[in-house]
């Protein structure tokens, strides 16, 4: 494994799993805190499972779970986002409605009506597509000065590609096929390439730049309230 990729997992396994209990819908730093640390314990065992299936070669398992990895960290990308912008613009309360969406929020399960009749309230998680949009925007925003930066680096160049190795097409179900002999046998039950590794790697590589930038944007805006562990 590289170098960038061990320093990641280093800064991952000093975030512990301890999360202050959420008290109260009010506190508007207190539910940003729990989503935010929710989040970050659950980035850390993606990126650990991940480096466990490449250990082991598990090249299938390392793409899906490199593109949940990839999930999570538009979450919080688009959490620290609305964050800031609320402090920004002193209207600290509209910071409730996003974060209690990943709090609270679900699509398809459980359903909505039975939510409803146990008594409670049903909150419609924000859409996978719409987080990384906002958190590609605010990375060609920041580095669209420098030449050749991608306008969607994560949706175009990164998630497009993971969910082709994630779903049961054509890239995905010959991801760690070989040619047996020239009988046309096909073995599908191969260990991945040293390429797909390395694919998937550089993936694993800048998804992991881009989460630990948001975690310690995060982590300075939360902190005069709640303290979030530098990782």
């Amino acid at each position: 494994m590289n170098s960038k990729i061990n320093v990641y997992r280093k800064r991952f396994l000093r975030l512990s799993g301890v999360i202050k209990v959420l008290r109260s819908e009010k506190d508007y730093y207190s539910i940003v805190f729990s989503a935010t640390a929710k989040i970050g314990v659950r980035s850390k065992y993606l990126f650990l499972s991940i480096i466990d299936m490449l250990e082991k070669q598990n090249i299938y398992g390392a793409f899906v779970l490199t593109r949940a990895y990839l999930e999570n960290t538009a979450a919080l990308g688009f959490l620290t986002i609305k964050f800031k912008k609320a402090l920004e613009e002193n209207k600290i309360e509209e910071i409730s409605k996003p974060t209690i969406k990943f709090l609270l929020g679900g699509r398809g399960f459980p359903e909505k009506k039975h939510i409803e009749q146990s008594g409670k309230v049903f909150v419609e998680a924000t859409r996978v597509g719409n987080l990384i949009k906002e958190v590609d925007q605010d990375l060609y925003n920041r580095g669209k000065n420098k030449k050749g930066f991608p306008e969607k680096i994560l949706g175009d160049m990164y998630y497009k590609a993971l969910s082709e190795f994630s779903h049961p097409n054509f890239l995905a179900l010959t991801l760690c096929s070989k040619v047996v002999n020239s009988n046309d046998i096909i073995n599908f039950d191969k260990s991945g390439s040293i390429q797909d590794e390395k694919f998937c790697i550089i993936h694993l590589n800048l998804i992991s730049g881009i989460f630990f930038d948001y975690w310690g944007k995060q982590e300075s805006l939360v902190s005069k309230y709640y303290k979030l562990p530098k990782i």
